[in-house]
């Protein structure tokens, strides 16, 4: 009876957060990974064109993944030239499991 007392315990013990982040010493609003630092948009600078994947392990992956390869075979006029709408993105953000396809899109 104590054993799996015990083991409750240590379970819970061990799968606390083992570190800290240590606090900003200075913050650079312009540096980082912020709108403002960010390089001219592309050729379409009129539209600001954003993703977000959400999580959801292998299906949010999956579904993020599709999305893209539809974004590749659309294709839209910009400046009177035919585009991918998938090179008109300019921003991809992700979380969980829809981070891997946002990490491989950018």
């Amino acid at each position: 009876m104590i054993l799996p007392i015990i083991w409750f315990f240590l379970t819970i013990l061990l799968s606390a957060c083992a570190t800290v982040n240590e606090p900003l010493k200075t913050w650079d609003p312009k540096h980082g990974y912020r709108p403002t630092s960010k390089p001219p948009f592309g050729p379409n600078d009129h539209t600001v064109f954003g993703l977000h994947f959400s999580g959801g392990g292998i299906r949010a992956a999956a579904f993020a993944y599709g999305v893209l390869e539809e974004l590749a075979n659309t294709t839209v006029k910009v400046n009177g030239q035919s585009r991918r709408l998938l090179d008109e993105i300019d921003y991809v953000n992700g979380v969980s499991g829809g981070s891997f396809t946002a990490a491989y899109q950018s």
